[in-house]
């Protein structure tokens, strides 16, 4: 019994620092982020990647339980300057299954070609 608890243990140590980091080697900018989610829906911020090209962004949206307004369809994502001037949008697509009730949980990902200042602002919109 000690030797499982030990193996389960040392097995935990090495996958921890796994676990801490859920992109990988991808580093998370060190930018201000925003979401305005809209009545029914629970928007997260987003997660911004380093890439080689610009900015990949993650996030999710969950709609409430017992919601049945209009659906979310797009996630707008703008970036932001200081003042709060929007510097570029792009939207992406997401969808609910609307077969199965327990899949109220959408995530989307996408890539930009976005260079980002540490003082900008990065803004996720459900529309």
């Amino acid at each position: 019994m000690i030797r499982l608890v030990l193996l389960a243990s040392a097995a935990l140590a090495v996958a921890a620092p796994a676990l801490a980091q859920p992109y990988g080697a991808a580093r998370l900018l060190p930018v201000r982020t925003e979401a305005a989610p809209r009545h029914g829906y629970e928007l997260a911020k987003p997660d911004l990647l380093a890439t080689a090209s610009g900015v990949r962004a993650h996030g999710t949206i969950c709609r409430q339980a017992g919601h049945v307004g209009a659906p979310v369809r797009m996630i707008q994502l703008q970036h932001l300057d200081p003042a709060g001037r929007v510097l570029g949008a792009v939207q992406v697509r997401v969808d609910f299954d609307s077969l199965r009730r327990s899949a109220s949980c959408s995530a989307y990902d996408l890539a930009t070609a976005w260079t980002l200042d540490p003082a900008d602002t990065v803004r996720a919109t459900a529309l």
